[in-house]
């Protein structure tokens, strides 16, 4: 389960296709993430970049992919090798890298962006400098080489002008200045015959593609309405698709001056629908991409009959998640306060599509996702619970908590009642209306709650807190929630997660520093595990129980994944970088499948042996 590409309001997003065009590639955070567009559940992650990704391109054999980063770096991986190997990393500019291009024999990269030379062109395996740049006056964002001999290269920049190169090596031909506003993209057609800019001043302007000599102006009566952001031509170079702020995608007819708009498609009437990106995948598909980070896929015969598929998912980083085991959904929220249901679409529960969720839904980061039978609920640094139907996605109420939530938990002994720690009280709300039915004020802080799955009443109900202890409520029937005798002794420090086993006898407790401790919920509190379980390094983010009740899973910011067994002093497993991200949950999806969700909004399936 990967993210939406990143979007910014005002500002092209770099995506493309490989050249089969077969498969969508784009980058949110520091991640890659490559999509089958014929089946887009199909994901793969490349994670390896240290800082975060702003552009990635296929090499025109597809063995090979460029990606430039916020450091001015460009790695140069294998997408066809199993583990993506890194042929070479280049420290090709002093900033940002905006976009980047292959030449067509897939052995020179062109990268711009910024820093003092704003562009540079290497060998792809050597990094060999191919190319005599001079800088334009402000930062590049966008560049692309021509892909028939003679070879030439092209550059576009926030200073409104293009600058014009011939090669190898190459070296400064001329500068055009055809735009009186940032030019967002620029693009060579397949043939080699023309070259085109779009631009922020709502222009697009064609050149001749050896010559750079002016030909032509897409026509104005079809032209887009706001700035123009990207621009990607049809594999026979008979046509050009386009995408603006306007939430517009048109076509033009690209065979002869004028240069006519033939086909327009309006995604939306909300700044969400605008279109920051566009790709011509193959003669029938084209892709675009929205602001909220949507994938709209076009049939290319007929744009104006609308996406023939969406995509959804997150934009934001997903930092909270929880399943259903019995239907197979899963739930995540974001750090945008987006709730996404992900629905298995294959028997084995591998393949999942994804649906955001509407009704009263949330502006601000999320701070946990609970179900309770056919309810769901999101809980959110507005300080509010919105509560909704798990089935339609549909949110339906929204609860004021007078506090941030801190965690939100559901008790089988008390079906409909969602239970919710915020950073003064511990609540307990209905979810048929939205009634607060319990509060009980908590002066020292609470930090995390869970509550125990059993139907047994009264449930039981367990509180983290910075006082580095453990709290027990009973939970009866109604909801009314009571503390219920002396919380836990004091660990090493604060408790940053807990989890209640399956029979309701102990309740295991991470702490912010590394060390996990089991405690008995009977009223003698007596400590079961200490000084045992400490085989993280840094603090505990994840804590569950394996629907059977024999394993503790927890994960934690060090990247490792421990599994543990009340009767054995030392982990069944623990795995140190499980992942390529620090870890923010994890989540039973059965016995021996668990979810791990990390720090860069990706889940991940894992087959654990127990």
């Amino acid at each position: 389960m990967a993210p939406l590409p990143a979007c910014e309001r005002g500002v092209a997003t770099v995506t493309s296709c490989s050249p089969d065009g077969k498969l969508f590639i784009y980058c949110n955070g520091s991640n890659v993430i490559i999509r089958d567009i014929s089946a887009p559940e199909s994901v793969l992650v490349y994670s390896e970049h240290a800082h975060d990704v702003k552009a990635a391109k296929f090499a025109p054999t597809g063995k090979y992919v460029a990606s430039g980063d916020k450091s001015g770096k460009v790695r140069v991986w294998a997408y066809t090798h199993p583990d993506h190997l890194l042929k070479y990393e280049c420290p090709a500019l002093g900033a940002d890298v905006e976009d980047v291009a292959w030449d067509s024999e897939s052995k020179r990269i062109l990268a711009v962006g910024g820093g003092q030379s704003k562009a540079k062109v290497f060998q792809f395996d050597t990094g060999s400098n191919l190319a005599e740049v001079l800088p334009h006056n402000k930062k590049a964002i966008t560049g692309d080489m021509r892909p028939t001999r003679p070879f030439r290269m092209v550059t576009g920049s926030e200073d409104f002008s293009l600058q014009f190169y011939s090669g190898p090596p190459f070296k400064y031909t001329c500068g055009l200045k055809e735009h009186t506003n940032f030019i967002n993209c620029t693009r060579f057609s397949p043939d080699g015959t023309k070259l085109v800019s779009v631009s922020s001043d709502k222009q697009g302007v064609v050149y001749d593609g050896e010559k750079a000599e002016v030909i032509g102006k897409l026509d104005a009566a079809g032209m887009h309405a706001g700035s123009i952001f990207h621009c990607s031509w049809s594999p026979d170079s008979k046509r050009l698709v386009t995408s603006g702020g306007d939430k517009a995608v048109k076509i033009w007819n690209m065979e002869t001056a004028p240069f006519l708009c033939v086909a327009t498609y309006v995604v939306g009437t909300r700044p969400e629908d605008m279109q920051n990106s566009i790709s011509w995948a193959n003669a029938d598909t084209i892709v675009s991409t929205s602001l909220e980070g949507t994938i709209n896929i076009f049939n290319a015969a007929d744009i104006t009959t609308g996406p023939v598929k969406r995509i959804e998912g997150h934009q934001a980083d997903a930092n909270c998640i929880t399943v259903d085991r019995s239907s197979g959904n899963v739930y995540t929220a974001c750090s945008g306060g987006r709730l996404v249901v992900w629905r298995p679409k294959d028997e084995a529960r591998t393949i999942f599509e994804a649906k955001v969720a509407t009704g009263e839904v949330a502006t601000k980061k999320a701070a946990a996702v609970c179900l309770s039978g056919s309810n769901i609920a999101v809980a959110a640094w507005d300080d509010k619970l919105r509560i909704g139907d798990a089935v339609t996605g549909v949110l339906a109420k929204t609860v004021a908590l007078g506090g941030q939530p801190k965690g939100v938990a559901a008790s089988g002994a008390c079906p409909g009642v969602f239970i919710v720690a915020t950073g003064s009280a511990l609540l307990s709300v209905r979810a048929t209306d939205g009634t607060i039915v319990s509060t009980v004020p908590c002066p020292w802080t609470p930090s995390c709650v869970d509550a125990s799955e059993g139907t047994a009443s009264p449930g039981i109900v367990c509180v983290g807190g910075q006082d580095k202890k453990v709290h027990v409520f009973s939970l009866s029937a109604e909801g009314v929630l009571v503390e219920s005798g002396e919380p836990t002794k004091e660990a090493p420090a604060a408790i940053s997660v807990v989890a209640i086993a399956k029979d309701g006898a102990c309740v295991a407790a991470g702490d912010t520093q590394r060390e996990i401790r089991v405690y008995s919920t009977a009223a003698s509190r007596d400590t079961l595990v200490t000084g045992k379980w400490m085989n993280h390094t840094t603090r505990v983010t994840g804590l569950k129980w394996s629907p059977n009740g024999k394993v503790l899973a927890s994960v934690s910011t060090d990247r490792r994944l421990c599994l543990w067994d009340l009767n054995e002093a030392s982990a069944k497993l623990s795995q140190d970088l499980a992942g390529p991200q620090p870890f923010v949950s994890c989540v039973w999806a059965s016995d021996d499948e668990l979810w791990l969700l990390g720090s860069d909004g990706v889940a991940t399936l894992k087959k654990v042996v127990v």
